[in-house]
């Protein structure tokens, strides 16, 4: 019983990917299917995923084109203090959504 309770807290603590928003300097890094963005607007590098609409995305994320046209995965955002990955990204106007992203 206890370890199906520390499985679960594990499991949610994860989330969708865990390595959504990890620093990353090539695709291996982020994991089967993730995506290394290397743009402008990710300072950095981090870990996303490609995507075609905002349905691709996590939850609390939104589909955007960077200036690579590449269409990623960004975390959706009301300030900039929800843009806490660890990376000096502001909360942004992206496409009507609000997203962290290096202006």
């Amino acid at each position: 019983m206890i370890r199906t309770a520390v499985a679960a807290l594990l499991l949610l603590a994860c989330g969708d990917d865990p390595h959504f928003g990890d620093r990353c300097s090539s695709h291996a890094g982020c994991g089967g299917g993730g995506f290394c963005c290397e743009a402008r607007e990710c300072p950095g590098g981090f870990c996303t995923e490609e995507c075609e609409t905002d349905d691709d995305c996590r939850a609390d994320a939104a589909c955007i084109e960077l200036t690579t046209r590449d269409r990623v995965c960004l975390l959706a955002c009301s300030t900039t203090e929800d843009c806490t990955l660890g990376l000096s990204m502001e909360c942004v106007e992206r496409e009507g959504t609000r997203v962290c992203a290096n202006e």
